[in-house]
């Protein structure tokens, strides 16, 4: 399992690159990093039962959808992770792996 978030609850004005660099390391480079380290080993698995080689399921934030005021790194960094889950189910259906592109968290099966 792998559950992230780095949390910013400021206005616009008040958030600064840090805090969109942080959220942007925290919710997008280190689930790549966990997706690209998954995949690459449901690759290597032969075809279940079930016709899969593994599943990788996001889910959470409500963020990652639609963002409100004070959110705007945070729904950034969680808009982020579910675009990359959302491009990972396309490529990787055809490979027999599941990817859930739901929301923000992230399992393993």
């Amino acid at each position: 399992m792998f559950n992230t978030g780095h949390l910013v609850w400021k206005s616009f004005l008040d958030t600064t690159e840090e805090d969109i660099e942080q959220s942007v390391d925290v919710n997008i480079k280190a689930a790549f990093a966990f997706s690209r380290e998954a995949i690459t080993t449901f690759l290597k698995n032969e075809i279940g039962e079930n016709g899969a080689r593994g599943s990788l399921i996001f889910t959470g934030a409500t963020a990652s959808i639609r963002g409100i005021k004070t959110t705007s790194a945070f729904a950034a960094g969680k808009f982020g992770k579910r675009a990359l889950s959302q491009s990972l189910a396309k490529e990787f259906g055809k490979e027999n792996i599941h990817v859930s592109p739901q929301h923000s968290f992230l399992f393993v099966c």
